[in-house]
C-alpha cells in the first residue's frame, strides 16, 4: 500500500513539472527572434493581437535587421531582403493592415540592394514621400555599416566621389584662389565678382557642382577677411557669383518633391529660419539631411556641399568649416554618418539655425588623456569602445599586466581582436592606435608601474577610471584586500600627484553596502575598519576558512562585498584632495544595443544560470523567483558611468557624488520572469552542441531543491562520470556541478533579500543632459524593454560565448529533441532506482 501510494506522488509530480514545461513552450512559442539575431519564422504564427505593433511584426519575421530612419516626423522602415519583403507584403495575414503596404508600388525594387534594380526606382519615384507621407524610396542599410549616408557611399557610388580633398585637388581648385588674390581693387565688389566668375570660367563647367563651393567660399572669404574687408563683402560675392546657380537647384529640387507631406523643404528653411526665427534642433538637421539623400537629391556629397553653402553664407564660419572638412574627409576617410554628426559646423552656426548644443559630454572627453583601470574587464571593454568611437580622446592609458614574451602592445592586439570592438574598427579604424598600454598590476606594491611610465602618467593624464577589481564572490580574503582596498589606495596616492586631473572615477558596486537593505546614495561607515581585517589576516594565517570567516564577521556575504565597501571608504576619505565620483552599477548584464546587442565575455552572476541552461547542464535552481532582479545593461552602465563624470567637471562640486545605477522599480522584472522568458527563447533556439536536456526548475525550497539537485544534477553527473572512466575519458561532471553549486550560494544572499536603492542623484543626472546627450548616452531606465533585450542576450550568449552561428538553429532543435528523449529516459531510470531503493529500505524497516 505504502509503495503504490508512493509511486503515485512521483508520478503526480513529474507529470505536474511536465504540464508546466509544455505550458511554457506553448506561451513562448511564436518567438522567433530578435532584431540583431532573427529567425525567420512562419508567418501564420503571429497572433492577430500582435499586429498592433508594425515594428515588432518586422522584427519577429525578417533575417536582416530592420532599420529606422525618421524625417519630417515620419518613419521609415528599410528591409533589405526582396524575398521576405515581397513575402510580407502578400501575406493574407497582412492584408488587415493593408493601408500600412499602400505606398509600395515596387514592391521588389524598393528592397534590393542591386544597383541596377535601384537605378530605375530612383528615377522613377519623385520625393521622398507620396501623398500618405510615407516613403517611397529607401535606399537599404548597408549590414554591417551604420547609417543610411555610409550605406548610400558603400552600395551605391564611387568612392573617389565621395573623397572631397582629392576632387579640390583634381580640379585645380587653386586657380581661383590664384586669381583672387592677384585682384588689386578689392574696393570694387563688381570688379571681384567678374574676377571670381572669370577663374570659374576659366576652369570649366565642371566646377558648377555644390560638392567644390566649400572650398571656393573658404578661399574666397579668407582673403576678404586677410585685406580687412571681412565677411560681409565675401557674403556678397558669393550670392552674386552662385546665386543663381543655387536658386535653379533649389526650385528643380522643390519642384522634384511637390508630393512631399512637408512644404518646408530642408534648404529652404536653412535659407529662412534666420528671418522667420524658427527653431530647427540638431536632430532636425539630421533628419532632414537624411531625406534629402533618399530623395534622390544627387549624392550625399552634394546635399552636404549645400549646407555647407547655406551656412557659410549666413555666419562667419567659413574657415572651421574648411577646417572640418580637411580633418574629417582627408584621403584615408570617407562621409558616413557619423562623420556627419561630428561636423562642428552645425554648432557653431547656433546665430543661423539656432541648434540645440552638441553633446557636452563628448566635448568633455575630447582631446582627454584618460587612465583606464580593468580595461581588459567587462565593463573595461565597454568603456574603451565607447570612448574611442564617441568621444574623440586624445589616448587612453590602459592599465595591462605583463606577461613572459608579450609586449603591451601584443597584450592590447589580443584584447582588440574581440569581437565588440568590430564595429569600433570598421567606424574609426585609426582610433585604436590611441589606446596605449601601461603595465602594471593592482595586486603589485605601486601597482607595479614602472618609474618612466608613473612620470607619463602624472604629466599628461586628466581623468581616471578606476574599474579593476577581483570580481570572485568567493575570492580569498587576502588576494580581494590586495586588489580590491590596497590597489586602490596606491592609485589615490598616483593620482594625487597628477598635475592635470579633473575627475576621478571609482567604479564599485550597488552592493557594497549590502549588509544593509535600503542603501541610499551616501557613503556608510564600513562595520570593520581596513585595519581590523588586516590584523586579522595575519592572526589567522594558515586558517583555510579566512576568507568566509571574515567576510561573515561584519554581515557580508562575500569577500568581494566587503572588500567593496573598504575601498569605498577609502575613496570618500580622498575626496578632500581629488574630484572623486562614486558610481555604483547594479549587477552588470550584457549589452542591450552598443556596440552591438547581446554582447557577453565572461559566465559570472546570472550569465552563469543562462549558460548553464543554453548548454543543457543546469536544470534545477535555487532562487526566489519573487524577489526583483536588479539587472541592468553594460552599455547603460558605461554610458552612465561616463556622464558622471562630466557632470561632476561642469558643476564644480565640492564633494564627491554618489550614483546608484540600478532599474526603476516601476519597470523591474523578477527572477521568475528572467528565467523563464531565457528558458522560452532557448527551448525555441537551442545551441548546437548541448550536454543534456532543456527542462529547467526554479524554486525557493531549499530542501526540495537539494532533492533536485540529486536527481537531475549528482546521479545523472555520477553515472556519466563512471562511464567516461571506464572508456577512459578525464571528463568530471561532477566538477562542475560543484562549481554551479558554489553559484549558487552565491547568489542566495541577493535573490533571497530584497534591497531598495535610492537612485535621485542617477535619475537627475539624467535629466541634465540635453536631447543629444540622451541619445548618444542612453541610460535611462524607466521605459526599457526587457522582452527584447532578453531575447538579445540569449542570442548574445549563443553567438559570442557558445560561439554558434544562427544558421546552425534548425539542426540545433532537431539534436535537442533527441538528447531531450534520451535524457528523460535516464531520468526516470534515476526515478525508478530511487523508488526501488526506497522500497528495499522501506521494506528492510517495516519487515
Amino acid at each position: 500500500m505504502w509503495l503504490i501510494l508512493l509511486l503515485i506522488i512521483f508520478v503526480l509530480f513529474f507529470i505536474n513539472i511536465e504540464i508546466k514545461r509544455i505550458k511554457i513552450t506553448k506561451k513562448y512559442g511564436h518567438i522567433k527572434g530578435s532584431k540583431e539575431y532573427p529567425i525567420v519564422g512562419n508567418i501564420t504564427s503571429i497572433k492577430y493581437h500582435q499586429l498592433s505593433d508594425f515594428n515588432l511584426i518586422l522584427n519577429e519575421l525578417c533575417p536582416e535587421p530592420i532599420s529606422k530612419v525618421t524625417a519630417f516626423g515620419k518613419v521609415m522602415f528599410v528591409i533589405s531582403d526582396p524575398t521576405v519583403a515581397q513575402t510580407i507584403l502578400s501575406s493574407p495575414v497582412f492584408h488587415k493592415r493593408s493601408f500600412i503596404f499602400k505606398f509600395f508600388e515596387m514592391q521588389n525594387a524598393l528592397f534590393t540592394t542591386d544597383y541596377e534594380t535601384w537605378k530605375p526606382l530612383r528615377k522613377g519615384v519623385n520625393g521622398a514621400f507620396n501623398k500618405k507621407g510615407i516613403a517611397t524610396m529607401a535606399p537599404v542599410f548597408n549590414k554591417h555599416i551604420d547609417g543610411l549616408c555610409n550605406a548610400i557611399e558603400k552600395e551605391y557610388l564611387d568612392r573617389d566621389q565621395f573623397d572631397i580633398y582629392k576632387i579640390i585637388a583634381k580640379f585645380e581648385i587653386n586657380k581661383v584662389v590664384e586669381t583672387m588674390l592677384n585682384v588689386v581693387d578689392y574696393n570694387s565688389s563688381e570688379y571681384l565678382v567678374n574676377t571670381l566668375q572669370d577663374a570659374m570660367d576659366s576652369i570649366g563647367e565642371r566646377i558648377f557642382n555644390p560638392i567644390y563651393y566649400p572650398d571656393i567660399i573658404f578661399r574666397f572669404t579668407s582673403a576678404c577677411a586677410k585685406l580687412r574687408k571681412g565677411h560681409s563683402l565675401g557674403k556678397f560675392v558669393i550670392q552674386e557669383v552662385f546665386g543663381d546657380s543655387f536658386e535653379d537647384k533649389r526650385k528643380h529640387f522643390e519642384e522634384n518633391n511637390n508630393n512631399n507631406i512637408s512644404k518646408k523643404i530642408f534648404i529652404d528653411e536653412l535659407l529662412k529660419i534666420e528671418k522667420e526665427g524658427q527653431y530647427l534642433s540638431y536632430d532636425e538637421v539630421v533628419d532632414n539631411f537624411k531625406t534629402i539623400v533618399m530623395s534622390g537629391f544627387e549624392t550625399q556629397s552634394l546635399a552636404m556641399g549645400w549646407i555647407i553653402l547655406m551656412l557659410a553664407m549666413f555666419s562667419e564660419t567659413d574657415q572651421k568649416v574648411y577646417q572640418e572638412i580637411c580633418e574629417n574627409y582627408d584621403e584615408s576617410n570617407h562621409i558616413n554618418e557619423e562623420l556627419v554628426k561630428k561636423l562642428a559646423y552645425l554648432d557653431m552656426n547656433k546665430k543661423l539655425i539656432k541648434i540645440n548644443k552638441m553633446s557636452e559630454v563628448v566635448d568633455f572627453y575630447r582631446g582627454k588623456s584618460i587612465f583606464l583601470t580593468g580595461g581588459t574587464g567587462f565593463i573595461g571593454q565597454i568603456i574603451i569602445e565607447k570612448l574611442l568611437r564617441c568621444c574623440d580622446v586624445k589616448e587612453i592609458f590602459l592599465l595591462i599586466r605583463g606577461k613572459k614574451d608579450k609586449t603591451w602592445q601584443s597584450r592590447i592586439q589580443e584584447i582588440l581582436s574581440d569581437p565588440v570592438f568590430d564595429r569600433l574598427k570598421a567606424e574609426k579604424p585609426t582610433a585604436i592606435s590611441k589606446l596605449k598600454g601601461i603595465v602594471g598590476d593592482c595586486s603589485l606594491i605601486n601597482l607595479g608601474v614602472s618609474d618612466q611610465d608613473r612620470q607619463l602618467l602624472i604629466e599628461n593624464v586628466q581623468i581616471v577610471i578606476h574599474g579593476a577589481a577581483t570580481v570572485k564572490f568567493d575570492e580569498e580574503l587576502p588576494v580581494a584586500m590586495q586588489i580590491n582596498v590596497s590597489g586602490t589606495q596606491f592609485l589615490i596616492e598616483l593620482s594625487k600627484q597628477m598635475k592635470h586631473l579633473i575627475t576621478f572615477v571609482y567604479i564599485s558596486t550597488a552592493y557594497s553596502n549590502c549588509n544593509r537593505l535600503k542603501i541610499n546614495e551616501e557613503i556608510y561607515e564600513p562595520p570593520i575598519t581596513r585595519e581590523q581585517v588586516e590584523n586579522y589576516m595575519n592572526s589567522a594565517k594558515g586558517d583555510v576558512g579566512i576568507n568566509v570567516k571574515s567576510a561573515l564577521l561584519s554581515g557580508f556575504p562575500n569577500t568581494y562585498a566587503l572588500t567593496k565597501c573598504l575601498a569605498e571608504y577609502l575613496i570618500a576619505e580622498a575626496d578632500k584632495d581629488l574630484p572623486i565620483v562614486i558610481f555604483r552599477p547594479a549587477i552588470v548584464m550584457p549589452t542591450a544595443d552598443e556596440p552591438v546587442p547581446g554582447w557577453i565575455n565572461n559566465y559570472y552572476g546570472p550569465i552563469g544560470i543562462v549558460y548553464g541552461v543554453c548548454l543543457g547542464v543546469l536544470h534545477v535552481f535555487y532562487v526566489d523567483g519573487t524577489k526583483k532582479a536588479q539587472l541592468v545593461p553594460v552599455d547603460y552602465c558605461v554610458n552612465a558611468l561616463l556622464v558622471s563624470a562630466w557632470d561632476r567637471s561642469k558643476r564644480g562640486l565640492k564633494t564627491a557624488p554618489i550614483y546608484n545605477f540600478v532599474p526603476k522599480p516601476n519597470n523591474m522584472i523578477d527572477w521568475n520572469t528572467f528565467c523563464s522568458e531565457l528558458f522560452a527563447t532557448g527551448i525555441m533556439n537551442p545551441p548546437i552542441r548541448t550536454f543534456g536536456s532543456s527542462d529547467f526548475t526554479m524554486t525557493s525550497n531549499f530542501y526540495y531543491a537539494k532533492f533536485l539537485h540529486i536527481v537531475y544534477h549528482l546521479l545523472p553527473a555520477f553515472i556519466l562520470d563512471t562511464v567516461l572512466k571506464v572508456v577512459g575519458h578525464k571528463f568530471r561532471l561532477l566538477r562542475v556541478y560543484d562549481k554551479i553549486e558554489k553559484l549558487n550560494n552565491v547568489l542566495n544572499y541577493f535573490s533571497f533579500n530584497h534591497f531598495v536603492f535610492d537612485d535621485t542623484q542617477t535619475q537627475n543626472l539624467w535629466r541634465r543632459l540635453n536631447d543629444k546627450d540622451k541619445k548618444l548616452f542612453k541610460f535611462n531606465m524607466n521605459e526599457f524593454d526587457w522582452d527584447s533585450y532578453l531575447k538579445d542576450m540569449y542570442f548574445g550568449m549563443r553567438k559570442f560565448m557558445i560561439k554558434d552561428d544562427p544558421s546552425t538553429i534548425p539542426a540545433a532543435v532537431k539534436r535537442q529533441r533527441n538528447i531531450d528523449l534520451v535524457w528523460r529516459m535516464i531520468i526516470w531510470g534515476v526515478k525508478i532506482l530511487i523508488v526501488i531503493g526506497l522500497y528495499k529500505i522501506f521494506k528492510m524497516i517495516v519487515l
